[in-house]
């Protein structure tokens, strides 16, 4: 058979008979001429009256035409197969192999995988029965998703990490990808590792600095200098690593390497950085900024996406140049160049994006009055900024949009 002969199933819009009258078809036999899931018809309604055969009851008819179609409205429309308390007591447990749908309350999607027989262990009220002896995750999104990223946070239920002086810490629940080089199909490997409590640290590297968590033989969180962090191929990290102080990512193999001294040999480390925080030489931290959690994009989320383009709290204040000159302001991430500046009446305001060749001009409608701008940029580009106006700029900022913060 080729796909092309496949015979697209009828769409129905709901189980047949589903307003007309209908039997409950028992399970076990009725004794009589009614219909069973046991017996389906009796042989009594296939004999002749005159031999004491009994007809069939129409709303049997119905009965089992709704029974047999209301599944498949189910799944045609969508329903998730997961466990039931019903099916369980009905069928004494699930039997060994069984694979169930399953959504956590973080609205992440698996297949569940039946490890015994008789299996009447409820993952849905209790998800600690899927531990690898009663129920295992088949399939799921991360586990899909883990073999295209790495060096991420995947889940943080209770926020990623708090600080108090020098100390930073990593919260309960945390769940990062550490990365473990690469399978044989050139995919990514990763450590999933989930931190079970909270894990302290103080941390005197000054900044900026980026609090990264290691697991070597017992899992901890140690600080490295943002200028020593290095990324790249692997051909290129043995130079820097015996010259340098840091730690090197390559990015073809998919492993954290560092130079041990005692050895003076370069070794992998399981690695993964979660936050950026800035103090100074023996003073406490001032800020902590972590790392986003992870998030597939979909597509169909319009919403989502536009927000990302939107101006953030983030900024950087700038001093405005001579009017038109040539070199401009370079965008340091995706965002927007904002100006508020005093004027007259006539004097002008103008931004222009030099990519997007968005272009903006606002002229002073009286006498020493605020005339504000501001002009999107994507990042790498230049923005020319042109005026007139001659009184004292109360404002020249770079507002960062909101998928270019960490926050």
């Amino acid at each position: 058979m080729k796909s092309t002969e496949l015979i697209k199933p009828t769409v129905l819009d709901a189980p047949l008979a589903y307003r007309g009258d209908k039997s409950v078809i028992p399970n076990k036999a009725t004794g009589s001429n009614g219909a069973s899931i046991e017996e389906g018809f009796p042989s009594i309604t296939s004999l002749p009256i005159s031999q004491g055969g009994l007809p069939p009851e129409r709303a049997d008819f119905n009965g089992l035409f709704y029974l047999s179609t209301d599944q498949k409205v189910y799944l045609q429309n969508g329903g998730v197969i997961t466990f039931s308390e019903d099916v369980s007591n009905a069928i004494g447990g699930y039997p060994k192999g069984a694979v169930l749908d399953y959504i956590d309350s973080f609205g992440n999607y698996s297949k569940v995988l039946s490890l015994i027989e008789d299996n009447t262990y409820n993952f849905v009220t209790n998800p600690n029965y899927i531990d690898d002896s009663h129920w295992k995750i088949l399939l799921s999104e991360s586990l899909m998703l883990t073999s295209k990223i790495t060096n991420c946070i995947l889940e943080a239920p209770n926020g990623v990490a708090t600080y108090s002086g020098s100390t930073v810490t990593l919260k309960q629940g945390l769940k990062v990808l550490i990365p473990d080089g690469r399978n044989a199909d050139g995919t990514l490997k990763n450590i999933e590792y989930t931190i079970n409590a909270d894990i302290s640290g103080e941390l005197a590297v000054s900044n900026p600095a980026i609090p990264m968590i290691t697991i070597f033989n017992t899992v901890s969180v140690e600080a490295r200098s943002a200028d020593n962090i290095y990324y790249g191929l692997d051909i290129n990290k043995q130079s820097i690593l015996e010259n340098h102080d840091c730690i090197y990512y390559a990015t073809d193999t998919n492993y954290w390497y560092y130079y041990d001294t005692d050895t003076s040999q370069v070794k992998t480390a399981p690695f993964v950085p979660v936050a950026i925080y800035y103090k100074t030489t023996g003073e406490n931290i001032t800020s902590l900024t972590p790392f986003k959690t992870f998030r597939a994009v979909d597509y169909n989320d319009t919403e989502f996406m536009a927000h990302q383009a939107s101006p953030s709290g983030k900024y950087i204040d700038l001093s405005l140049k001579a009017s038109d000159d040539p070199d401009g302001y370079i965008a340091p991430a995706d965002g927007w160049f904002v100006v508020n500046k005093n004027g007259n009446a006539g004097q002008y305001l103008s931004m222009a994006g030099t990519t997007s060749q968005v272009q903006y001009m606002i002229y002073s409608s009286s006498n020493n009055t605020i005339t504000a701008l501001s002009v999107p940029v994507s990042k790498g580009e230049k923005a020319i900024i042109g005026y007139t106006l001659t009184g004292t700029t109360n404002r020249f900022r770079f507002i960062y949009a909101q998928g270019a913060t960490h926050d």
